[in-house]
Order: structure tokens, then C-alpha cells, then sequence
């Protein structure tokens, strides 16, 4: 469970990046 959040944070973190 704590690889989804990993995941998700690291998607999340991508995005503000882009943005």
C-alpha cells in the first residue's frame, strides 16, 4: 500500500513541476 502513495506523490510532484 505505501508503493501506491509513493507513486502517487511522485506523479503528483511531476505535475507541479510541469505546471
Amino acid at each position: 500500500m505505501n508503493n501506491i502513495r509513493s507513486r502517487a506523490v511522485e506523479i503528483i510532484d511531476v505535475e507541479l513541476i510541469c505546471v
